[in-house]
């Protein structure tokens, strides 16, 4: 295998279990519906792997729909029917994998997805997504855990919580640094697409039209290598889905932390104030800065 990976610790205690002993057990046994569509609480999550790609180019041009290729990450969208679709985007793998399998595993607040291959018969690893879906999922908190193949024993586990009843999609992800992460890009292509993703959230948000003061609110956007966001953004609850937006600027701010990280860029560590926001003349405005 390729200088520098080894297979996680994490991974080597669940590879003496076979996929078929990897038991689906309920995390919420005996709780009440939560919503009119949740699964009934005497259902038992079930599983299944839909899909994988082939092994992807290590060429990878940066696009405003995916990940890249040195970032490690999980998508995940609930839906209503009590169905968590998750999409694993960079999962490392053998070049020659042989069959794709998953054990997934929910327990005691936790969902465990252990990535696993049947062989690995070639001197390289590369890249590829995966779609899983869990059935019968209640909307409560959980922990998503990842256990993965290839890391390095530094490297932070892609591991985080989650609501599924507040925030039914998310996503999440890890920069890595090595093999078989790689990136073939520019400084200057990267911040095309980080200003790209931008001009689409704030056609998003759209107009700031509002009703009165409580249709007004702002979202934190941009991570400063120093910490904290690179400013405010100002929407209208009366024009825009929250859940959605926070979905869009959790993705924008996990792609900026990833840029810094791959530029060493820097900052000042001023923290940036929220505006103090209202609605004027039936538009959502920041009262500070009004003419």
């Amino acid at each position: 295998m390729h200088n520098g990976i080894v297979r996680s610790k994490a991974f080597s205690i669940f590879a003496a279990l076979s996929l078929a002993s990897l038991l689906l057990i309920s995390a919420t046994p005996g709780c009440h519906r939560e919503t009119p569509l949740a699964p009934s609480p005497h259902q038992q999550p079930a599983w299944k792997l839909v899909d994988h790609t082939d092994c992807k180019s290590q060429t990878n041009a940066p696009a405003g729909a995916t990940a890249p290729s040195d970032m490690d990450c999980i998508e995940y969208h609930y839906r209503a029917n009590g169905t968590l679709a998750i999409k694993r985007i960079n999962a490392a793998f053998n070049c020659c994998p042989g069959d794709i399998s998953t054990g997934i595993i929910v327990a005691d607040g936790v969902i465990t997805i252990v990535e696993q291959e049947a062989q690995s018969m070639c001197d390289c690893s590369c890249l590829y997504d995966l779609e899983y879906e869990i059935k019968n999922l209640a909307p409560r908190k959980y922990r998503l855990r990842i256990v993965e193949l290839y890391l390095d024993l530094d490297d932070r586990r892609l591991e985080f919580p989650i609501d599924l009843s507040a925030t039914p999609d998310g996503f999440a992800g890890r920069y890595r640094d090595h093999y078989p992460w790689m990136y073939q890009s520019t400084m200057l292509q990267d911040k095309a697409v980080l200003d790209a993703m931008r001009g689409e959230i704030i056609d998003f948000i759209g107009t700031l039209s509002c009703n009165g003061g409580m249709d007004c609110r702002y979202i934190p956007f941009g991570v400063k290598p120093c910490g904290g966001p690179w400013e405010h953004l100002i929407y209208s609850t009366a024009t825009v889905d929250t859940h959605a937006l926070e979905f869009e600027v959790h993705r924008y701010d996990v792609f900026n932390d990833a840029y810094n990280r791959r530029y060493n860029i820097a900052s000042d560590c001023r923290y940036v104030l929220p505006p103090r926001i209202g609605c004027l003349n039936g538009i959502c405005t920041d009262l500070d800065r009004r003419p």
